[in-house]
């Protein structure tokens, strides 16, 4: 048995593990006309707490993650998640445009 398979907890959709962020994240996505297949967001549990990794662009090559705690109905951890979300689509818009304009001067050629 590889390390790997011993070391690391799986990932599980967040659609699946907490569906009421999943919900916050389409509203921000729906805000910058996004698509749900434009990101691929998963959780992994480790103990108390969680992280939630939102992976975009070109193959989902890019990544942002938040480890916060499982609970987080706690004061300011809400308002972080959101801030997250926001920021991480905001980031995901912009390198799908980049992606599209890349691409585009690639064909010139």
């Amino acid at each position: 048995m590889s390390k790997r398979m011993t070391s690391l907890p799986s990932e599980r959709p967040l659609r699946f593990v907490k569906p009421d962020y999943y919900q916050l994240l389409q509203e921000q996505m729906k805000d910058q006309h996004l698509h749900l297949f434009d990101i691929q967001a998963v959780v992994i549990k480790n103990g108390e707490e969680m992280s939630i990794s939102l992976r975009y662009g070109e193959e989902f090559a890019s990544e942002r993650s938040l480890t916060m705690n499982a609970d987080a109905e706690q004061v300011g951890q809400a308002e972080e998640l959101n801030e997250f979300f926001r920021n991480t689509v905001e980031e995901c818009k912009k390198k799908i445009i980049a992606d599209y304009y890349q691409f585009m001067k690639s064909r010139e050629v």
